[in-house]
């Protein structure tokens, strides 16, 4: 650290009184601070020193610096922790300034990445001034330096509804929208994070997401994208405002996207799966009654069905809790004109998905043990079986073979009027 410190402090007069000396200062400054990055979190600690670094004319120097905060910041939270409080965040925002080498901006971009990351609350503080740089940034036309400010952008919007609502002020959200049509997972998964954090809070900002056009692009990576990473939380976000109200459940219905869901229920990998049906679980719960039909006329019933055969106790809890919700329905339905008949219940009970749930009676939670029971006994009871009302007979009242127009269907018509026995 005193030998770097001292370099630094000698580069003025070497570089007046001899040219040569900078290059050789240059080198014990990289020197330093590549020991130092590497180093113990004891001798990171030191680089704080060289923040003022940051302000040498040299943009090579400038550039080592960034790259060595950058890694110290990405080091460990203790690390991080120390970096911010230091003064380091406002100088490395400079780098931006002017016409910066790419390399520069790969650089920066990335150690302003490593500082956002993990923040408590009070160092948010610290790091809001980055967030005009990062609206800037996330208009890059560099993939390195466009997935470094998004990854940055979602570590901003984790922190709660102050952060996020920052970000939003920000007013990064109509490119991070547009962003959602890159092609790179690196750059598509972290716009993916900031957006579900954002309609994650209330209505509000949901809301200001559907009218970025979000919900078209979100229909595409639903239906195109093949990487792993990226359908999960695309259905995260859908699933988030399923949780709105009920003109947002309508947005993702007209936006035909329930369809798609259903389908992903039943044939992609297991985490997918279940964020797909917590986004049907949310519509199933806060949607109107013709919402919740529709629901079923996409094939729900059966897609929350096929999945109660899985061991995972959280994705059968949202099974059960959407056929319940769905259950409710069909006993909202009952008619007499239908021998008062849940039709949905009789519909599993027709196609042989009742057996997966009785099965769950038998299940090593309690939790789920408890909610098969329940169902069961609210829509399968023999107490509450619907069964045809009985064809009433003329001895149950001697009066009703007299009633005019009463006939008894014996497979004749009986007759009418004075009957002439004679």
């Amino acid at each position: 650290m005193r030998r770097a410190a001292a370099a630094w402090e000698a580069a003025p007069s070497a570089q007046a009184q001899h040219p040569s000396r900078v290059a050789e200062t240059k080198f014990e400054v990289e020197w330093v601070l590549t020991t130092i990055a590497f180093g113990t979190a004891e001798d990171s600690i030191a680089v704080l020193i060289f923040v003022k670094l940051l302000s040498a004319p040299s943009e090579d120097v400038r550039e080592k610096v960034v790259w060595a905060l950058g890694n110290l910041a990405g080091n460990t939270t203790i690390c991080r922790g120390l970096v911010l409080p230091h003064g380091a965040l406002l100088p490395v925002l400079q780098q931006f300034c002017g016409f910066p080498k790419l390399s520069m901006l790969q650089k920066a971009s990335w150690a302003l990445s490593n500082m956002c990351h993990g923040l408590s609350q009070p160092n948010f503080e610290h790091v809001k001034l980055a967030l005009q740089v990062l609206r800037q940034l996330i208009h890059s036309q560099d993939d390195e330096v466009l997935s470094h400010a998004c990854r940055a952008l979602s570590y901003l919007s984790d922190g709660g509804n102050d952060n996020i609502q920052a970000v939003i002020e920000a007013g990064a959200c109509p490119q991070l929208v547009k962003l959602l049509n890159h092609s790179s997972p690196s750059v598509l998964i972290p716009v993916l994070h900031v957006i579900g954090n954002i309609v994650s809070m209330d209505d509000v900002q949901i809301q200001y997401i559907i009218d970025l056009q979000a919900l078209p692009c979100l229909l595409n990576l639903l239906m195109t994208n093949q990487n792993k990473g990226i359908k999960p939380e695309v259905c995260r976000i859908i699933s988030n405002i399923m949780a709105g109200n009920k003109e947002q459940i309508q947005s993702v219905i007209s936006g035909n996207m329930v369809g798609p869901l259903v389908h992903l229920m039943q044939t992609a990998e297991f985490r997918v799966r279940y964020e797909a049906a917590w986004a049907i679980v949310n519509a199933a719960s806060g949607g109107a009654h013709d919402q919740k039909k529709y629901l079923v006329s996409q094939g729900c019933i059966k897609a929350f069905c096929d999945l109660l055969t899985y061991s995972d106790t959280s994705i059968l809890m949202v099974c059960l809790e959407g056929l319940d919700n769905i259950l409710k329905v069909g006993e909202a339905e009952k008619s007499p004109w239908y021998c008062n008949v849940n039709m949905y219940a009789q519909m599993i009970e027709d196609a042989g998905w009742l057996d997966k749930i009785e099965n769950l009676q038998n299940h090593d939670n309690n939790r789920i043990v408890e909610k098969a029971v329940c169902l069961l006994e609210s829509y399968w009871s023999n107490e509450d079986k619907a069964m045809p009302m009985p064809m009433p007979m003329p001895w149950d009242d001697p009066l009703s073979w007299l009633v005019e127009d009463h006939t008894l269907d014996f497979g004749f018509f009986a007759p009418q009027g004075d009957c002439d026995f004679g």
